[in-house]
């Protein structure tokens, strides 16, 4: 693979783009001392890794937890994990969940009831 060709600008063109860097107030000239500073974004996990999924989910219920704001999903995998603990069983000496089989009643969805 051939290597792109680096062209830099010229002292007139590298002046034009200073002083456009300089009349824009929202551009920030960083250092050293900056980047020192600087802590990253967001540190390692605390809790378990959680996987990617792609589920389907009613439409109705999916908005119902965006209007709740910033972390939908994960109030969705709470309300599952507290589902599956509702029903899950610890064994005393080894400490194993176990999930025990239930019935569970499918409600129709609104939209199809129409």
């Amino acid at each position: 693979m051939k290597k792109p060709k680096i062209t830099l600008p010229t002292k007139e063109e590298e002046a034009a783009i200073n002083k456009g860097i300089a009349a824009d107030r929202d551009t920030l000239e960083v250092d050293n001392q900056w980047f020192a500073k600087a802590k990253p974004h967001r540190g390692k996990q605390k809790a378990p890794t959680k996987i990617p999924v792609t589920i389907r989910l009613d439409e109705d219920i999916v908005d119902s937890y965006k209007a709740g704001g910033k972390g939908w999903q994960g109030r969705i995998n709470n309300d599952l994990r507290g589902s599956m603990m509702h029903s899950a069983t610890r064994d005393s000496t080894t400490g194993q969940l176990t999930l025990k089989k239930r019935k569970v009643r499918v409600r129709d969805n609104p939209k199809n009831s129409a």
